[in-house]
């Protein structure tokens, strides 16, 4: 009941004698700049004529318009790579946000890169993330203030501080979101205080819980696609609304507050924007995007986009624990390496694969990331592991909260994920055997990084010099046809663990693709 009557006073208050702020808001366009994975929506250039429509309406009725993006705009698609990341941000720059947060996937590359791009004035942009802290010129500021129609406008960023991700950041230092953003916008006296996150739904929740410096969050990472905002309590059982506008530009968020004089800034509407493809486009973004494509095509080949096979369902790669496409990679990375095991995260690949023909960019788009702009992307790896460090790896990874799949075997886990029945190639696991196992150049990466894992998955770490995506490519050209009859099958169970994953770091299980 309680919360039935804040929803109500949000949506009801008259508007009369206040001040009025509209939000336009993305998150997670991970360069996705022609369409999203499902080709029915998104387009930079159809949502750029959206946002200007928007405004355009919005300032016939005197309202005050900012632009706000939730970060991880960058890696993330095959399209990163044209120009060396150049073309992803100078198409950020012509989408005139007025902040935007850094996102895991913006800073994958490390520092340099940042440092490069806030170089250049056509690829600068106005980035914010309190938590990051670097001696390098990168143009990330804690926060940035906007005036504009009267009103002061403090918009304070975070990036998320988890242990996968921030050690892509070094020598820079990501310290804990909750402490930096409260201490920063407790230093702002502003007409409105906005949060612009990159650090999930339900850790943007408990940040709000925690303080009472936050009248709004625009948020992103978890791909949440939220048709209404969540209303939280702060601290001091005042409302603040949550919001997130889904991944790769399927929607543009529409928030409009109403700016009482001393009182609670109150939602008066809000609404999601699908981007069809009945919308126009905006040709200077679709002129930039066209010559980001045919850059992508002089280094990846002209016939990129050209059909090499059939699917005959959707693949994803992180649907549930024991996915369809997570189980075709492992085999392609047994296969190619020739170890005895295969494994690693399925949020280390694209979303999957779609329905009709494939294209060898739809190929590459499973392996779309990688730490090094200049080079040809992630390779696979192989590392010796005992067959006792392996079952503690599975049980170890089973906990992790993200899906993962294995090649060459197949384990059976308690509820409390311990092994009950383990075997490689149909033969029991052998603790005092050394296995050969083959995992990506991102995994390892990390691994060296998380000292719980590398404990288990100790050094050296050999590369094979097989590119992913080469090997993905060869394995279903291979196959000509994939359907989901002929790749399933159960690799890791345990109770529960055929079912959808449901935690803030599975945006699949809410209708998108994990971070």
């Amino acid at each position: 009941m309680r919360f039935f009557v804040a929803f109500f006073l949000f949506f009801t208050s008259s508007i009369s004698g206040a001040q009025v702020l509209q939000i336009l808001h993305s998150n997670d366009i991970h360069s996705f700049w022609e369409r999203s994975f499902d080709r029915e929506l998104g387009g930079m250039a159809r949502m750029k004529s959206l946002m200007d429509r928007l405004e355009s309406e919005g300032n016939s009725k005197g309202w005050v318009t900012i632009r706000l993006d939730s970060g991880d705009f960058s890696d993330g698609n095959l399209n990163y790579f044209a120009g060396r990341g150049m073309y992803s941000f100078q198409l950020m720059k012509l989408m005139g946000y007025d902040v935007i947060a850094l996102g895991n996937h913006d800073f994958v590359t490390g520092v340099e890169p940042l440092v490069w791009h806030a170089s250049k004035p056509e690829e600068a942009l106005p980035l914010v993330a309190a938590n990051f802290e670097s001696d390098r010129h990168t143009n990330v500021e804690p926060g940035r203030i906007i005036y504009r129609g009267g009103l002061k406008i403090a918009v304070g960023g975070v990036t998320t501080d988890e242990t996968l991700y921030k050690w892509l950041a070094l020598p820079a230092k990501i310290t804990d979101p909750q402490e930096a953003l409260d201490q920063w916008m407790s230093e702002q006296h502003a007409d409105i205080r906005i949060a612009l996150t990159h650090v999930g739904l339900y850790p943007d929740e408990e940040i709000v819980r925690r303080t009472g410096n936050i009248d709004v969050v625009v948020g992103g990472h978890s791909h949440h696609t939220l048709q209404t905002p969540h209303f939280v309590l702060n601290k001091d059982n005042k409302i603040v609304p949550v919001v997130q506008a889904g991944y790769h530009g399927r929607y543009v968020g529409q928030m409009v507050i109403q700016l009482p004089v001393g009182g609670t800034a109150q939602v008066i509407k809000y609404k999601l924007h699908p981007v069809t493809s009945d919308l126009p486009e905006d040709p200077v973004v679709k002129e930039k995007i066209d010559e980001g494509v045919r850059n992508l095509k002089a280094r990846f080949g002209q016939n990129i986009d050209n059909p090499i096979a059939e699917s005959q369902d959707i693949f994803y790669s992180s649907r549930s624990q024991n996915s369809a496409l997570g189980n075709l990679i492992a085999d392609t990375m047994l296969e190619a390496s020739g170890a005895d095991v295969s494994f690693d995260f399925s949020n280390l690949y694209g979303v999957g694969l779609p329905k009709g023909n494939l294209t060898i960019e739809d190929i590459f788009n499973l392996q779309p990331h990688t730490y090094d702009i200049n080079g040809p992307g992630w390779q696979i790896y192989v590392a010796n592991v005992t067959g006792a460090a392996l079952k503690k790896v599975v049980s170890i990874a089973s906990w992790s909260g993200y899906p993962f799949f294995v090649g060459g075997l197949v384990a059976e886990l308690s509820k409390f994920r311990h092994i009950k029945k383990m075997t490689i190639k149909g033969i029991p696991v052998d603790e005092k055997r050394t296995y050969k196992v083959a995992t990506s150049e991102g995994a390892i990466s990390g691994v060296s990084h998380i000292p719980l894992l590398k404990q288990q998955l100790p050094p050296p770490y050999i590369s094979t010099g097989i590119l992913i995506r080469d090997a993905l490519l060869s394995k279903v050209v291979a196959l000509k046809v994939l359907k989901k009859s002929s790749l399933h099958g159960l690799r890791v169970r345990w109770p529960g663990s055929e079912k959808p994953l449901n935690n803030a770091m599975c945006g699949e299980c809410n209708d998108g693709p994990p971070e």
